[in-house]
């Protein structure tokens, strides 16, 4: 994607290794070959958990890997994939972090096993015979993006979080060992004043974002209205500034206002970006093809600021999963069954698919809860009443979430403090009546940053502990400025956006011959929704960007032999 980027390569009569890196990254921090291996990494270390001899990310994970074997990943603390070449016993082993940040795609076929970083690396080959994953796609529709380690594409799966493989290719077959899991051991209280847990929090999390401001490279912030961003600048030590933070958004949004204030309390430089309406299209098309449409298109806002950040910093700090474990997930489902958590992911429902789909994928809407119910009763029998945190972490962050990092850092490199390792083990031991409404996570910032915990929040328009005089003095503000306040508190809206900047761009792809071909969708009902969405009859923003976002990836990957390999689609 980008020309500038570092290419390393590696090829025998056994294996090819290639990669591409973000061209200010030092080559020996992703790349490393002498006479016994060949290593590349897809990632950062962020912390060693011993001394370890080198001067280099590869030097050092090389110098553990030839002592400990694939037990490296038990002394080491980041996101990563790593894959190392053993030349004199021609063996490939794989290992990736424990939330798998870092995807990587696998498939075998025609005697060859395929392994890369983007589903477009393995369907540039012209020998892979591309087909659709209807389970899949009748997945997409129904969370939003798919669930498991399946792909859109059949043949193709995602490697498991948390794993390490051997790989043999004289005779191959996986040999992949989980080393890690989402093991929930909340401790019984034993300090009756809950001061003492957030001290606790606030420790293990200020080293988190010690670790990631490490290094040579220039550190920025994208901030939002929420807790996440606000409470990594209210931890980033003085010592690493000057420093920026980025928000974008319509202008006068509730963000912008949020985030400049946040900015100030830092003292750091702040940009304000408008919404770059002209863009909207390109970025959903660029988002679809840099994602390997792994989530939908109305997702890729983030792209309006890459521009300004990649001129002044290399590094992005995000809030990522800063709600996924030091609060509990969808706490009103505990213990209600399977149909209340089923209804719950399940956000274009059924009754839209058997509507939407032409009879070809009537059979694999039928299943689509049975497959659900699979997976839930296989999460239920090892984490019992963690099971929505289970489900949250390991589907919805790293299948959907996680997107918005994929697409980063095609740009820049990208840190999640909130995956730090020992935040991780923490969250997981911390007492369940500490995570109901973000109890203990409250309570860390109102105690310890005041300034950040007063500014209010983008969800509530109050403050982390408000008064009885703010949440009374918000009422009224709401009844005398109802109307400016829904029009402006958004930072981003399709709903309208579909029924004016895009209608053009919509037209153009949902009423193309192109689109009519395939046969896999009812093109009346299509029609019937783009028609009532531009007159104001209903709102079908979600619905329409689901299917918008489906047609471009056809475009982009299924359709990628009728257009240069690579090539954007024109809009």
């Amino acid at each position: 994607y980008n020309p500038g980027w570092q290419k390393k390569i590696f090829q025998n009569e056994d294996i090819f290794l290639g990669c591409f890196e973000l061209p200010f990254k030092q080559e020996t921090d992703f790349w490393r070959e002498d006479a016994d291996f060949v290593i590349v990494i897809d990632g950062e270390i962020m912390a060693w958990n011993h001394e370890v001899k080198g001067n280099s990310t590869t030097e050092k994970l090389l110098n553990i890997f030839k002592d400990k074997g694939e037990a490296l990943v038990h002394f080491v603390n980041g996101t990563f994939t790593v894959i190392i070449w053993d030349k004199k016993n021609k063996k490939l082993f794989i290992l990736n972090d424990r939330i798998g940040l870092r995807p990587l795609y696998y498939t075998q076929y025609r005697g060859k096993t395929l392994f890369a970083s983007e589903v477009k690396a393995i369907i540039a080959d012209p020998e892979f015979s591309k087909e659709y994953n209807k389970d899949s796609i009748t997945d997409y529709f129904t969370y939003g993006y798919v669930m498991g380690d399946r792909t859109l594409l059949a043949g193709i799966n995602v490697f498991p979080f948390a794993h390490t493989l051997r790989f043999d290719p004289a005779a191959p077959t996986f040999k992949m060992n989980r080393y890690w899991d989402f093991d929930f051991h909340q401790e019984i209280p034993k300090e009756q004043n809950i001061a003492a847990y957030a001290w606790r929090l606030k420790e293990v999390f200020e080293k988190a974002v010690d670790r990631t401001m490490q290094g040579p490279y220039k550190v920025g912030v994208p901030l939002s209205g929420g807790l996440d961003s606000r409470a990594i600048g209210a931890m980033i030590g003085r010592q690493y500034y000057p420093l920026n933070t980025y928000t974008f958004g319509i202008k006068g949004c509730v963000d912008m206002s949020i985030a400049r204030k946040i900015s100030r309390i830092m003292g750091a430089n702040h940009h304000l970006v408008e919404i770059k309406y002209a863009k909207l299209a390109d970025f959903m098309v660029k988002g679809i093809f840099l994602t390997d449409g792994m989530a939908w298109c109305n997702n890729y806002q983030i792209l309006n600021i890459m521009e300004d950040m990649q001129q002044n910093d290399q590094v992005a700090l995000t809030g990522f999963a800063g709600d996924m474990l030091y609060r509990r997930m969808y706490s009103h489902c505990q213990g209600k069954g399977v149909e209340c958590v089923y209804s719950l992911y399940d956000i274009y429902k059924e009754k839209f698919r058997k509507k939407i789909f032409t009879s070809d994928f009537q059979g694999a809407i039928d299943h689509g809860k049975e497959r659900f119910l699979g997976l839930w009763d296989d999460i239920t029998q090892e984490h019992s009443e963690n099971s929505l945190d289970y489900l949250n972490v390991t589907q919805r962050q790293r299948k959907f979430i996680n997107h918005g990092n994929v697409l980063m850092r095609n740009f820049i490199e990208v840190r999640t403090p909130y995956t730090d390792y020992d935040f991780l083990d923490f969250c997981l031991k911390m007492p369940l009546m500490f995570k109901e409404k973000e109890f203990l996570y409250r309570e860390m910032l109102d105690t310890y940053f005041r300034p950040f915990a007063r500014v209010p929040q983008e969800a509530t328009g109050l403050s982390i502990k408000p008064s009885r005089w703010e949440k009374r003095r918000l009422r009224v503000k709401k009844a005398l400025l109802a109307g400016y306040v829904a029009r402006h508190q958004r930072a981003y809206n399709y709903d309208l956006w579909y029924r004016t900047h895009l209608k053009g761009f919509i037209k153009s792809i949902l009423l193309s011959p192109e689109f009519k071909s395939r046969q896999i969708f009812d093109q009346n009902e299509v029609e019937r929704m783009v028609r009532d969405h531009f007159e104001g009859k209903g709102n079908y923003s979600y619905q329409l960007g689901m299917i918008i976002s489906f047609e471009l990836w056809n475009r982009a990957f299924f359709d990628a032999g009728q257009k240069p390999a690579g090539a954007f689609l024109d809009v």
